[in-house]
């Protein structure tokens, strides 16, 4: 990602040059990707609130569901962090001491966020499977689970912590600064950067939520037929199941579908780069026009889990519903 950047060597221009200067080909896109993130942040700041509030944290989903939510905020700031330290540089100029902590940050937690919430989905696809395909075994408790989370964020952040020990702001002629991954050409650390986020980060999920949900949806038909038997009719219980089911599915087919173009662009930018910077992903889809359509994807995705989420809450229906009225 290019962090920091100046219109040119000559610094007597003033700002309103400086701004004029600004190509549209990068402002219009980087306008969406903010107005694309700030929903994404109200939403899941919403869905926080909301879940404290509303909910107040009863069940182990509304735990899953509240830190997915975190996991989300945790891709969002990165790149307001991104987008004002890059047009910002139009009027200030930076510090030194200020890119390479930056620089890590933006990265670190980038990285974070994506992979946190990938898993997260696993656990609650899981979870459900568990519940459902289970029933009979002891569910996991509080303690579990957070034991659980930590193990996890311990684990995928052992890969950003190896990737930003690298990056470094490195001064530059078109640009003031920018944050490179400084690896040779040819270093076997590239192949393995794009196996581990293309393996652990999308693949292995995929497949997990894939076989969860699969048995879930066999035992939900055998239990439908055997009640339709018995009741001629489904009890709300399992009707409120296959709701939550179904908006689960659709957070996940959602992941697929919203993953799929930024793994291909992470790949591309490790295997074909021998330096890549930390906006390698924002920089292929903003300045190749041929890639708007999959920076829409990528930057539309945070919006998405939440929204199926409320939409398919009970309790929160019911208090929009009576917000309403009122």
């Amino acid at each position: 990602m290019v962090l920091f950047t100046t219109c040119g060597n000559n610094h007597s221009f003033n700002a309103t040059k400086q701004v004029s200067s600004i190509s549209a080909n990068t402002l219009l896109p980087c306008i969406f990707i903010v107005l694309a993130h700030a929903s994404g942040f109200l939403i899941n700041f919403t869905i926080i609130i909301m879940i404290i509030k509303v909910n107040k944290i009863k069940s182990l989903f509304d735990s899953l569901i509240f830190h997915l939510a975190i996991c989300d905020l945790l891709f969002v700031i990165p790149v307001f962090i991104y987008v004002g330290a890059l047009y910002g540089n139009y009027f200030i100029s930076w510090p030194v001491a200020i890119l390479n902590p930056t620089c890590k940050m933006v990265v670190f937690f980038a990285f974070m966020g994506i992979t946190l919430h990938s898993y997260t989905l696993v656990l609650i696809s899981f979870e459900r499977y568990r519940i459902i395909v289970h029933p009979a075994k002891p569910r996991m408790k509080g303690r579990h689970i957070i034991i659980t989370l930590l193990a996890m964020w311990l684990l995928l952040a052992i890969a950003p912590v190896c990737i930003i020990s690298d990056v470094v702001p490195i001064p530059d002629t078109k640009y003031r600064y920018i944050c490179l991954l400084q690896i040779k050409e040819g270093s076997v650390v590239i192949v393995l950067l794009a196996l581990y986020f293309l393996l652990f980060g999308y693949l292995m999920p995929i497949c997990i939520m894939l076989y969860c949900y699969i048995r879930i949806i066999r035992r939900l038909r055998q239990i439908s037929m055997i009640t339709r038997k018995r009741f001629r009719d489904q009890t709300e219980g399992q009707r409120q199941r296959k709701r939550i089911i179904v908006s689960l599915i659709c957070i996940s087919t959602l992941f697929i579908i919203f993953e799929f173009p930024l793994m291909i662009a992470l790949v591309n930018v490790i295997c074909l780069r021998s330096h890549v910077t930390t906006s390698a992903i924002e920089n292929y889809l903003i300045n190749n026009n041929t890639n708007y359509f999959i920076g829409f994807f990528i930057n539309i995705s945070p919006i998405f889990d939440p929204i199926v989420y409320l939409i398919k809450s009970k309790k929160i229906r019911q208090l929009c519903a009576r917000k309403i009225n009122c």
